[in-house]
C-alpha cells in the first residue's frame, strides 16, 4: 500500500547521552551560528509548518542537534515531539504505523511541563486505546506549570471539551502557530461563525502555504454560508500539496458528485482506496456514486466492502438495500434496511425504504406504521405522505388520502421552487456544472411531482362516486 509519509516510528532515545561530556566541537556554520543551534532553529521552522512533511523533517533536524550536543535535552524532546506529531498525522489519515515510543528522556526531568505534554500526546486514543484519562490528567499538568506554552492548550483542545476556549487561549499566546490558527477555524466553524473560521484558516496558510488542511478548510467555510460557492481551486490545491491526503481525495470526491461528474468522483475515491484499500469513507462515496449512476454491480461490491471495514456503516446498507430492491430482490432488502437501521433507527431515508419494502411484501400495516414513523422523524417527507396516500387510497379511506396527497404535492412544489431558484442564482454567475445537476434533480423531482398529481385526480374522482 502507497503511504505519504514516510518516516518510520521506532523507538529512539536521544537523550540519553544528556548530561555527558561531548566529545566534539559542534562545526560551526557559515554566519558564526552553532551547527546544533542552526539544525535546531531549522527543525522548529519545519515543525511549524505542521504538515507531515515538516513533522518528518523536523524529526530528523532535531535529531542531527541532538547527536552534535547532546546536553541540549531540548532538541531530544522536540525530536519526541515531531514523531509524536507525525504519528497522529498518520493516524488520522488512517494510515498504519507502529508508534511505541518511549517518553521518559533521562536527564531531563528541568522541562517538566513539556514531558507532561509528551506523556499526554503518546496518550492520545489513536495511539494507545483506554489511556484517554490519564492523558487529561498529564495535560492539565503541563498547562497548570506552562500557562504559556500554546502547545499545552493545543493539547488540552484535541483532548477534551472544545466549548471551554483552550483553542482561542492559545491563539492569544505567542508565537503565533498555523496549527493553532487552524484549530481556531476548526472552532469557528462548531461555533458557525463561518467567516471567523475562513480568516483564521488563511492565517494558518500565511504561516505555512503547505498547510493543506486549511485548503480543505476555506472550502468547507465557504459552503456553509454559500452552497454555489466555487470551492474546487481549494480542493485541488489540498490534492495538489498532499496527493495522499485521503480526505482531501474524498472532498473532491464528493465535490464532482455533487456536480453530477461521476467519472471524476469515482478517480477521487479511486485514488484513495489504491492508497488505502481499507478507507470506509472512500469505499461508500465510490459505491454510492456507482449505485446512483445505475452500476449496480460494481456499487454493490464497494458498498459491501464498506460493511465488511465498517458494521456500523447505515449509509452503505441504505444503498445496498436500494439496489436489491430495484432488482425486485424484496426480502434481502429488507434485511438491509433493518440491519442498518440497528445502527441509526432515526435515519428518514432507511425507515421510509423499509416502508416501501414492506408494502410490496405485502404487509400495508407494517407499511403504515414505517412511513407515519418518518413523519415524525421529518414532518416535511413528502414521499412518506404520497405513499400513506395511496395505501389510504386502495383502503377507501378516500379524504385521509386525499389530505396525503395534498400535502405532499405542496412539499413537492416548494422544492421544485427552490430548486429553480438554484439553478437562476447558478446561471447568474455562470455555474454551468451545477446548473446541469440540479436540472437533473429537477427533472425527477417533477415526475414524483406529476405522479402525486394523477394519483390525487384519481382519489378526486373515487370520491365522488355514488358509494
Amino acid at each position: 500500500m502507497m503511504r505519504l509519509f514516510l518516516i518510520a516510528i521506532v523507538v529512539s532515545v536521544l537523550a540519553a547521552g544528556c548530561g555527558r561530556k561531548i566529545q566534539a566541537p559542534a562545526r560551526a556554520a557559515s554566519a558564526g551560528i552553532p551547527e546544533d543551534d542552526r539544525l535546531y532553529r531549522e527543525g522548529l521552522a519545519a515543525f511549524h509548518e505542521a504538515t507531515p512533511e515538516g513533522y518528518a523533517r523536523a524529526a530528523g533536524l532535531f535529531r542531527r542537534a541532538a547527536e552534535i550536543n547532546p546536553r541540549r535535552c531540548e532538541y531530544s524532546l522536540h525530536h519526541l515531539e515531531s514523531r509524536l506529531f507525525l504519528a497522529l498525522e498518520q493516524k488520522w489519515n488512517s494510515e498504519d504505523n507502529a508508534a511505541n515510543l518511549s517518553v521518559t528522556l533521562p536527564g531531563c526531568d528541568a522541562f517538566e511541563s513539556f514531558n507532561y505534554r509528551l506523556q499526554a500526546l503518546s496518550l492520545f486514543p489513536e495511539l494507545a486505546v483506554g489511556m484517554r484519562d490519564k492523558a487529561m490528567a498529564a495535560v492539565n499538568r503541563a498547562v497548570e506549570l506552562d500557562p504559556n506554552d500554546p502547545l499545552n492548550w493545543y493539547v488540552l483542545w484535541k483532548l477534551g471539551p472544545t466549548s471551554r476556549g483552550e483553542i482561542q487561549r492559545a491563539a492569544n499566546i505567542p508565537p503565533n502557530l498555523a496549527l493553532i490558527q487552524y484549530e481556531l477555524g476548526n472552532f469557528k466553524m462548531l461555533e458557525g461563525e463561518y467567516a471567523e473560521a475562513r480568516e483564521a484558516y488563511e492565517r494558518a496558510l500565511t504561516l505555512s502555504p503547505r498547510h493543506f488542511r486549511s485548503y480543505i478548510g476555506i472550502a468547507d467555510s465557504m459552503a456553509a454560508t454559500d452552497e454555489d460557492a466555487d470551492i474546487e481551486p481549494y480542493l485541488v490545491k489540498a490534492v495538489g500539496i498532499a496527493p495522499g491526503f485521503l480526505a482531501g481525495r474524498t472532498a473532491l470526491g464528493s465535490f464532482y458528485a455533487r456536480m453530477g461528474e461521476t467519472e471524476k468522483a469515482v478517480e477521487q475515491y479511486k485514488a484513495a482506496l489504491d492508497l488505502n484499500s481499507k478507507y470506509d469513507n472512500a469505499s461508500l462515496g465510490l459505491g454510492i456514486i456507482l449505485a446512483e449512476a445505475d452500476q449496480t454491480d460494481e456499487a454493490e461490491k464497494y458498498l459491501a466492502q464498506t460493511i465488511s471495514l465498517n458494521p456500523g456503516s447505515f449509509r452503505a446498507y441504505y444503498y445496498l438495500g436500494n439496489i436489491w430492491f430495484n432488482r425486485g430482490e424484496f426480502a434481502r432488502a429488507r434485511a438491509q434496511y433493518e440491519e442498518g437501521l440497528k445502527y441509526m433507527p432515526n435515519f428518514a431515508e432507511t425507515n421510509y425504504a423499509l416502508g416501501a419494502v414492506l408494502y410490496r411484501l405485502g404487509n400495508p400495516d407494517a407499511a403504515l406504521a414505517q412511513f407515519e414513523k418518518v413523519l415524525r422523524i421529518n414532518s416535511l417527507y413528502g414521499d412518506a405522505y404520497f405513499s400513506r396516500g395511496t395505501i389510504r387510497l386502495e383502503r377507501r379511506e378516500l379524504a385521509d388520502a386525499l389530505s396525503d396527497y395534498t400535502r405532499a404535492i405542496r412539499i413537492y412544489e416548494g422544492q421544485v421552487a427552490l430548486i429553480n431558484a438554484q439553478v437562476r442564482k447558478a446561471e447568474s454567475r455562470g455555474l454551468s456544472r451545477k446548473v446541469q445537476a440540479l436540472t437533473k434533480k429537477r427533472q425527477r423531482l417533477e415526475e414524483t411531482l406529476q405522479n402525486a398529481r394523477d394519483y390525487r385526480v384519481t382519489a378526486e374522482a373515487e370520491a365522488l362516486k355514488p358509494r
